[in-house]
This record gives structure tokens, sequence and C-alpha cells, in this order.
């Protein structure tokens, strides 16, 4: 059984809202769909109509969280295809994979008159990408949680397992940056994401055929 990870109402009440209010006070027509936070709110929408949860929500929550208190940021072009418009990924998760993969690459440099907002614009998204690697961890460790078959993700997705494992044991000695250096690994565990729905079903199948011997046994 998948662990559930529901939403307090009022805190979605706030979430919405504030959707809402960005909408209202962002750039019209068809510049408002370049918007990065636009578009976590339409994923955040989908989400919450399809009642879905676990990491997945978790990770939107948090990125719509970081974007609406820290401002707008802007992707480059070619990166807000890619997570918002061509989707591989749901946007979240494309954006965590981005971020990852390319750090401060993704985002546009902005020019300003006053040089004290654009080095508030840099240091917002400077302070996203620092605390990126932490929350890739939370998620993956919420990944693990949603199957009883303990050795579905070490089976599945090694690289995973792995990363987890080190995360677990090691942080208080490790420097998270230096854990993500391994950007093909990074790819890899992404790339294994995709079937991710996939590879809970067949550890499901596992796990209940582990419950019927036991219950055989019995």
């Amino acid at each position: 059984m998948r662990i559930m990870f529901l939403a307090k109402r009022e805190s979605l009440k706030y979430l919405l809202s504030l959707f809402i209010l960005v909408l209202s006070l962002g750039v019209q027509g068809k510049e408002r769909n370049k918007d990065l936070l636009y578009c976590l709110g339409q994923e955040e929408l989908s989400l919450h109509s399809t009642k879905r949860t676990g990491p997945h929500y978790f990770l939107n929550q948090h990125f719509i969280n970081e974007a609406a208190s820290a401002g707008e940021f802007r992707l480059k072009d070619k990166f807000y295809r890619e997570i918002c418009e061509i989707r591989e990924f749901p946007p979240s998760i494309g954006l965590l994979r981005g971020i990852l993969l390319y750090e401060e690459d993704i985002f546009k440099q902005v020019s300003h008159e006053d040089q004290n907002i654009a080095a508030l614009y840099k240091s917002g998204y400077q302070a996203f990408i620092t605390e990126t690697p932490q929350i890739f961890f939370q998620f993956l460790a919420l990944i693990q949680t949603q199957t009883k078959y303990p050795h579905c993700l070490r089976e599945n997705i090694p690289k995973l397992y792995e990363f987890t494992r080190k995360f677990q044991y090691l942080r208080e000695d490790l420097n998270l940056k230096e854990l993500i250096k391994d950007k093909k690994s990074i790819e890899g565990i992404f790339t294994k994401l995709k079937y991710l729905n996939a590879i809970y079903d067949e550890c499901d199948k596992k796990q209940k055929k582990l419950d019927s011997k036991v219950k055989t046994k019995s």
C-alpha cells in the first residue's frame, strides 16, 4: 500500500490563492506561459484534480513554495521547453533533474539598471540550487517508502538505492554537492524513474507472492 501524503486544507487554500494572485499580477497573454510558477501551478492543479499524492506531490509543493517566496525565476527557453512543454518528465521532476544536471545554466541571466535587484534575483536562484541536493535525497527516500517489497529499488534502480544509502549513513560527513557530482549516475536514475509505476507494479507482484508463501507455511 502506498504511503499517502495529504496536504492540510488550509495550506492548500493558501497555495491556490497565492497561485491565482501571482497569475493576476503576472504578465499577460502568451508571455504568462513562460513563467515557471505558472507551469508548476498548472501541474499542482492537475495533481489536485486527480488526488495524486506521494513523492511527486511533495516535490511540486516544494518548488511552488520556493518559487513563490523567493520571487520569479526565468528558465532559458531551451530548458523551459523541455520542462514545461515537451515534458519528458512531469514539470517538478524535470526541474529537479535540470537543476541537478545543469545547475545555474538552466536560469536566464537578468540584467537590470538597479544592480541590487539583479543581485537579489541571482542570489534567489543560487539559494534555490544550493538546497536542491537535500530535496533530491528527500524525494528519493519518499520513493522508497511507496512499496512494501524490501528489495524493489535495489533490484530495479540500484544507483538510486546506492545514493540513498550513502546519504543516510554519510550525510554528517559528506558534502551533498560532492555526492551529486556524478552526473551520469543522476541521469541514469531519472531515466529509470520514467518507468517507476511499472517497477512498483512488478514489486507489488513479488511482495504478494512472498505474502502468499508465508500464509501457506502458516
